[in-house]
């Protein structure tokens, strides 16, 4: 399943409010100068961890995660991507992360990540990222091919 605010070429898909990634309530309000939805890492890390994604994968070179869980390390791309938010940093690149939460390919463990991005992620962070975002550019592609179209119209849509 992915949620809103899914990135790394990730499909959106919009589900209820129970199980959509959070975002601010109606009662937020935007701070003066920097856009934001105020919806901070900790809030999402959170959420999540309220849905059993409760341990942390480390991020390690190789474009590989450890599971907490496990101690067991495996390639990025091994994990089953469950849903993703990415924070811009308006005002500040050090805020400029996605998190991911992910289940270990090993022990099936629910876990969370946070990755930098851009000018400020590490070396690390951004060959994760890049692996990552390869994999989900070859499922489109692959997609597209098992559907015999463009990849533009809905699988079963009528053309």
């Amino acid at each position: 399943m992915y949620s809103t605010g899914v990135t790394l070429g990730m499909k959106h898909v919009t589900t209820d409010s129970e199980h959509a990634v959070p975002t601010p309530d109606s009662t937020d309000r935007p701070v003066s100068g920097a856009p934001s939805d105020n919806t901070t890492v900790s809030a999402v890390l959170a959420w999540f961890e309220q849905r059993g994604f409760s341990e942390q994968l480390i991020p390690v070179d190789g474009a590989a995660f450890e599971c907490s869980g496990c101690g067991e390390r495996s390639e990025a791309t091994a994990f089953e991507i469950e849903a993703a938010r990415r924070f811009e940093g308006a005002s500040d690149p050090d805020d400029m992360v996605t998190v991911i939460a992910a289940r270990c390919p090993r022990c099936g463990a629910g876990g969370t990540v946070v990755l930098g991005y851009g000018p400020t992620a590490s070396d690390t962070d951004a060959d994760i990222s890049a692996a990552l975002g390869a994999m989900e550019a070859d499922r489109a592609r692959a997609d597209r091919s098992w559907f015999g179209g463009s990849g533009d119209e809905e699988p079963g849509a009528s053309s």
